[in-house]
């Protein structure tokens, strides 16, 4: 008679059980006890902690693949019992139809199956269907629990991310803000402006800490729990639901409502994609001289086959002018937009004040929450000797140390944003200074968002060149008053009243502004 040979399989549902339970020993004890005596020689034995509601689990198919390779030599897949196979009926009989057309037969040593009677296939079933019917009952009671307890306002399952799973005074399960939540909340409102896109505010924040993929940036801003809400599926004839949560929004319901209308196009996309090209930093700050329309840019190609960039009117006018010669221009004239050495020194002194002063408060502000995290965590040690000691129940000891712990995490997150504001702080003065230094150097290594921020925030009107020279309605009041006096950027001077220029003489009706005596 042919030696039989077999592969020994066990599983568990979990890590938990695998590390702590005594399901998988036993179940290798039986198997093992079991082909004793019967004299089959076990050739391999797989074991993993995975749900059996389908086989893409890592050491079933690691299984599949060894009896496959070893088909000749080995003629049996053992299990204890069939709800260790599979909890899926119709997956569980496929599998048997595929080990046996490779000459294996997958058997349970409890609830043993011939194969040869025609009739075991009605007994197979039956086998295979009660684990199916046990995994759907144990799915409804957890479906139910958790549409309870999210009525009630409670968290069930992973926290999003901004979150961390916590207890309130109640023990009740919720979510507390960690230190991810400012980065949540700068999302959504960079989102509200319309000047971005998802994906563009997902790639800024990536290496800020939040990295997510794209999809899963996009359920982060549809998330109904930023705002303290909690989202209930749909479940057979109960229809969904949104509750309000036990846990703190992070971001407000108007905010949330703002960045879904963008999302789903109520809300016009206020994009500015015409000037985002780095071979027209000035694009959108350039103004026609004839018609005073902005002006766009693009390229030329020349007969042997060199492109040239240049700038122009899009309304009929004859403005043109090549994109180079206008940055050069830019350029040098700031290059002699230059700060005195005094109103510098000035400047970075009274900078330096404000920050100590404030550094000083972050301080105090840090040692209070400090002291307080301290004082928490000596409560917590008296609460554990109490607990031990019988002097304090369960209920209230999980209470009292929920409650302490919340504080502790709530703490260490506003250090942590403390800190940050400071850190930012000290790279803005760092910044600051080298920028009165050198605005030129600055502006020609920086990024195009940035350039075009520095345009912008030196001339609050539009540019005009014209004869090879910048003129302007007027340049940043404080930049006009800390700047030495040069003449780079001509400021136009505002035009006088006349009937002939176009402009009323005539007072203002009384109401317009405030009267004179």
């Amino acid at each position: 008679m042919k030696q039989e040979r077999a592969v020994l399989y066990t599983r568990v549902s979990t890590d938990e059980q695998a590390k702590h339970g005594h399901s998988l020993p036993h179940q290798l004890e039986v198997l093992t006890r079991y082909c004793e005596i019967r004299n089959i020689e076990v050739v391999a034995h797989f074991q993993e902690d995975y749900s059996a509601k389908n086989f893409n689990r890592p050491e079933f198919i690691k299984m599949e693949k060894f009896v496959k390779a070893n088909r000749k030599t080995i003629n049996k897949v053992l299990v204890h019992k069939w709800d260790r196979f599979s909890r899926n009926v119709e997956e569980a009989f496929t599998q048997i139809r595929k080990f046996k057309e490779i000459g294996v037969e997958i058997n349970s040593v409890e609830s043993a199956v011939d194969f040869t009677n025609r009739d075991s296939k009605a007994l197979l079933a039956l086998h295979l269907v009660l684990p199916e019917i046990e995994n759907d009952k144990n799915s409804d009671r957890t479906t139910e629990g958790s549409r309870k307890a999210r009525r009630m306002g409670c968290w069930t399952g992973p926290p999003p991310f901004g979150y961390v799973n916590a207890r309130d005074e109640n023990n009740k399960s919720t979510l507390v803000p960690n230190e991810h939540a400012v980065l949540v909340k700068e999302c959504f409102e960079q989102l509200a402006t319309g000047l971005y896109s998802a994906e563009e505010i997902r790639k800024r924040y990536y290496n800020k800490g939040l990295k997510l993929q794209k999809q899963a940036f996009l359920n982060l801003i549809r998330n109904f729990a930023y705002t303290g809400k909690i989202f209930i599926k749909a479940w057979r004839d109960q229809p969904e639901e949104v509750v309000n949560g036990l846990h703190e929004g992070i971001v407000s319901e108007e905010l949330f409502k703002t960045v879904q209308d963008r999302l789903d196009g109520r809300v016009k996309f206020r994009g500015i994609p015409s000037t985002k090209n780095e071979r027209f930093p000035l694009r959108g700050y350039l103004k026609c001289n004839i018609c005073e329309s902005k002006l766009t840019g693009s390229r030329s190609k020349s007969r042997n086959g060199d492109y040239h960039y240049y700038y122009h009117c899009q309304n009929g006018c004859k403005e043109r002018f090549r994109a180079d010669i206008a940055h050069a221009t830019f350029e040098e004239g700031l290059k002699r937009l230059q700060f005195s050495p005094e109103v510098r020194e000035l400047f970075l002194q009274i900078s330096k004040d404000l920050y100590q002063k404030n550094q000083g408060n972050v301080t105090n502000e840090v040692n209070k929450l400090l002291d307080e995290i301290k004082e928490k965590e000596i409560l917590i040690e008296s609460a554990d000797d109490k607990y031990l000691k019988g002097e304090l129940n369960k209920e209230r000891y999980e209470s009292a140390i929920s409650r302490y712990q919340k504080i502790i995490l709530e703490n260490r997150v506003t250090i942590q944003e403390l800190k940050a504001e400071s850190t930012e702080i000290i790279k803005y003065l760092k910044y600051s200074s080298s920028l009165l230094t050198d605005i030129a150097s600055h502006y020609e290594n920086s990024s195009l968002e940035i350039k075009q921020k520095l345009i912008g925030s030196i001339f609050p009107e539009k540019l005009i060149f014209f004869e090879n020279k910048y003129r302007t309605k007027r340049l940043n009041s404080v930049i006009g008053l800390i700047t030495i006096s040069n003449n780079a950027f001509e400021v136009e001077e505002p035009k006088k009243a006349s009937s002939k220029a176009g402009l009323s003489t005539k007072a203002p009706e009384a109401g317009l502004e405030p009267a004179t005596l």
